[in-house]
């Protein structure tokens, strides 16, 4: 799953969340390019991946730093909280649907 938020003002404003088939630079990237437009700040968790597609893409990468103490952006680590646990809510319940789910677009 690739997951990203736009900020507006540090706030967040928009959310989105794509299956993917793997979490391989080409599947991030066909992602992310449908996205992502110049000018904006692919901020990340350092993922290499990331900073990867952005120089593809020609936008700006900025590690956030996620250090043990908890010490990272407000922001970013509510969001990361939320995103993590609706990844794990998502996955258990596709675990035990008896739907399947195309994966990809």
């Amino acid at each position: 799953m690739v997951t990203g938020v736009s900020m507006k003002k540090g706030k967040p404003e928009y959310l989105f969340m794509d299956l993917v088939n793997d979490l391989s630079k080409h599947s991030v990237l066909e992602v992310l390019s449908g996205r992502l437009t110049r000018g904006v700040i692919l901020e990340t968790d350092g993922w290499p991946t990331y900073a990867s597609c952005a120089e593809d893409l020609g936008v700006q990468s900025h590690l956030i730093t996620r250090s043990r103490d908890g010490n990272k952006n407000e922001t970013f680590q509510w969001l990361d909280k939320a995103i993590s646990n609706f990844k794990a809510s998502a996955q258990t319940t596709l675990a035990h649907s008896p739907y399947s789910l195309k994966v990809g677009t």
